[in-house]
């Protein structure tokens, strides 16, 4: 009895309070899905014109110790569809529209989150990147802290118009949405995820 009492105070030091109770395990519980979303409309006319759109990503209500499990998926979705202010309002593979450069950055190291629309485009044009990455010794610093309680990172879209005359001005309607996978232990509804707007720029 003695022997066994001892093995598990052991195991308990080993495994840093997985012991614990109150402290998660990766099979805990089931995870919980969270989305959010930001969407709006640009106006571009002239070649060369660009709009920023600023926007923070928060996960708040983390757990003390959390790890990989924690959150197991996470990503920001942004879809662009482009029209003219009158028929015919293209996007429909079939009318010739300018190209336009779209970026949501940062830019994921070995991603695709760069989309160049041809010139027959066809709506919607959609790219991804991965959010709420856990710090290692690999990242880029776009990564969450260990321990942390909140994880707030930027995420930023980027519109540029190539041509201008004699194309008339292209209205670009844009949704930006955030989906996380979080692990529901020790407190299934403390976990939260917010898409701020903070500000467009020329």
């Amino acid at each position: 009895m003695i022997e066994r009492r001892l093995a598990f105070a052991l195991c308990c030091l080993l495994t840093a309070t997985a012991c614990d109770g109150k402290v998660c395990s990766g099979d805990a519980q089931d995870d919980t899905r969270l989305e959010t979303v930001q969407k709006g409309s640009l106006r571009l006319t002239d070649a060369g014109e660009t709009r920023t759109i600023r926007l923070r990503a928060i996960l708040g209500g983390l757990p003390e110790l959390w790890s990989d499990w924690t959150l197991p998926g996470a990503s920001v979705d942004l879809e662009i569809y482009l029209r003219y202010e009158s028929a015919p309002f293209g996007g429909d593979g079939r009318t010739e529209m300018p190209s336009f450069t779209i970026e949501l950055m940062p830019l994921e190291r070995n991603g695709f989150a760069t989309i160049r629309t041809p010139s027959l485009p066809r709506n919607p044009f959609a790219t991804r990147r991965g959010l709420f990455v856990p710090c290692g010794p690999d990242e880029d610093g776009y990564c969450c802290p260990f321990g942390e309680a909140e994880c707030v990172l930027p995420v930023t879209i980027r519109v540029e118009r190539a041509v201008g005359a004699p194309f008339p001005p292209v209205v670009i309607d844009w949704y930006a949405s955030i989906a996380a996978r979080v692990n529901s232990c020790p407190e299934p509804d403390r976990v939260t995820l917010a898409l701020e707007f903070e500000a467009e720029e020329p």
